[in-house]
Parts: structure tokens; sequence; C-alpha cells
């Protein structure tokens, strides 16, 4: 017996995984593992932005405690080499992108604003950008404070 196709191994050590454009893998909905990532991606079902990539690699685990879902990559953009952690809400597809070597956290796409924020967080809200400044959320794109939301 056996086989000479990987992905018909029962325990594979890396999950392949192909998205096309109107099918793209979401990365929300992997399981825990380590997955292979080629073609067309979105995070989740409620970003509509959807990416291209040759070839990502996704460590997906559970936190036993928390029941969150950190999800970890890393990628190349502008000649620079950079990990992301990406960590959905335990009972939703909310998430946050963190970036290690930086020390802080970024982004945060969710489906309704929080009744208090963070000073350093963005929040995305649909096509809204905002930030919690003097007590208050400022709707980013709106009030010309940024140019274009290339987003990640």
């Amino acid at each position: 017996g056996g086989t000479s196709d990987y992905n018909e191994l029962l325990n594979k050590p890396i999950i392949n995984d192909t998205g096309l454009p109107d099918r793209p893998i979401i990365l929300y909905e992997l399981s825990e593992g380590l997955h292979l990532i080629k073609g067309s991606y979105k995070y989740n079902n409620i970003v509509e932005d959807i990416k291209e990539t040759d070839g990502l690699l996704v460590s997906v685990a559970i936190d036993e405690f928390s029941f969150q879902k950190n999800l970890t990559f890393s990628k190349t953009e502008d000649n620079k080499y950079i990990v992301y952690i990406v960590t959905f809400d335990r009972y939703s597809e909310n998430y946050t992108i963190t970036h290690p070597e930086e020390g802080r956290q970024e982004v945060i796409f969710i489906d309704s604003l929080p009744p208090i924020g963070r000073a350093n967080m963005l929040y995305v809200n649909g096509d809204d950008i905002y930030q919690w400044k003097n007590g208050q959320y400022e709707n980013l794109t709106s009030s010309n404070v940024i140019g274009t939301w290339g987003g990640f």
C-alpha cells in the first residue's frame, strides 16, 4: 500500500489549501495545524478584501484557555520581512493583527465599535476606519486624515 500523492496522506505535516477568486480560502475557517495557502484568500467572511499569494505558510493554533484562534505567518512587503499574528475573537470573526517585532497592535476589524477604544488602535468597520481620540471615535475615512487605505 501507500500513496505517492501528498494530498492523499492521512497525517499531512502541512495542509495544502488553494483558493480561487470566487472561492478564496478563509483564514478564520482553517483548522489547527500548518497550512500552505496558494491563490486567493481573505481573513474572514465579513471583510471582502481578497488577497493573492504564491505561497503563504500559516500556523493555526487554538489557545486552550481563551479559545481564541491565533494564526501566524510572515511575508515580504516593500523589501521588509513582516511577521503577522492574527487573533480571532472567541465568539466572532472579528480579529486583531499584531506585529510582534514592533510590539504594538495596529488594526482590528470589527462589525461594531466597542464603547471605549484604545488610542494606539485603528478600528475598521465595513469601509470606515476609526481611531479613539479625546474620548470619542474619529472617522478617519471621512476626515481626510488618511488618504488611501491599503489594509493588510
